[in-house]
């Protein structure tokens, strides 16, 4: 079987229409890649700004953290102060009270030894006439 003879210009057309559709592909493609690249840096772009982001999160969850745990330290802190001055006026009211009954006890000390001595100067004949009943004879 003999192939049929392609006469020169027969193949110079087919080469160009070869070529023509070539050249076409090539610049489909090179449209296709361009649009690519494009949305491959806009994808990159945006993942750049996704990590930025990310690390501004971060940091501000880092600085919440440390501002809650300072604010919970602060309220303790305040919790505690609160406690310690309550504790205080009650000690103080505690010591007032303990110094008015002191002044007391030295006032009815005072009173009894006033007392004591009042009776102790007493000659004995009163307390004995004081023990006896009247109308009834004793010594003297």
């Amino acid at each position: 079987m003999d192939l049929p003879l392609v006469s020169p210009d027969t193949e110079f057309y087919n080469h160009q229409h070869d070529k023509s559709r070539l050249l076409t592909d090539k610049e489909a493609l090179q449209l296709i890649y361009d649009d690519l690249a494009k949305q491959y840096q806009s994808l990159k772009d945006d993942h750049d700004e996704a990590l930025g982001s990310l690390a501004s999160a971060d940091a501000r969850i880092e600085e919440a953290l440390a501002s809650a745990k300072v604010a919970k330290q602060d309220r303790a802190e305040g919790a505690f102060k609160a406690e310690m001055d309550k504790m205080s006026q009650q000690l103080n009211k505690t010591e007032n009270e303990l110094a008015e009954c002191q002044g007391l006890l030295d006032k009815q000390t005072k009173v009894s030894e006033d007392l004591a001595r009042k009776v102790s100067s007493r000659p004995p004949s009163f307390l004995g006439r004081a023990r006896r009943e009247p109308g009834s004879e004793g010594p003297g």
